[in-house]
């Protein structure tokens, strides 16, 4: 049995929906949140943002310099210690009193 997630988010998301991913993410293409990619994806969504930081890695930490598949593991180990990114705690808080206290959304 195969399960086709782009039906889904097609038929049930109709919320207001928020797409990151980082230029440094390997296990997620950049590409995929493009604004007309997110809402092809997600055509019933109450409103779709997106964005793509520069250096945002798959486990949501900075990463400064080339990301590169043979490191991928030690990075992750040590990004694990470290912070959230900065750019998407901001991106994800703007996003949050948007649409939380906007009395326009």
């Amino acid at each position: 049995i195969a399960y086709d997630v782009n039906d889904s988010l097609a038929k049930f998301i109709s919320c207001h929906c928020l797409a990151i991913t980082g230029q440094k993410d390997f296990q997620v293409r950049s590409e995929f949140c493009d604004p007309e990619k997110a809402a092809a994806l997600v055509p019933n969504a109450k409103s779709m943002e997106v964005h793509r930081p520069a250096n945002l890695t798959h486990a949501l930490r900075s990463m400064e310099g080339e990301a590169k598949m043979m490191n991928l593991k030690k990075d992750y180990a040590k990004m694990g210690k470290l912070p959230l990114d900065a750019e998407l705690m901001s991106i994800t808080d703007a996003w949050c009193d948007r649409i939380l206290f906007d009395s326009k959304q």
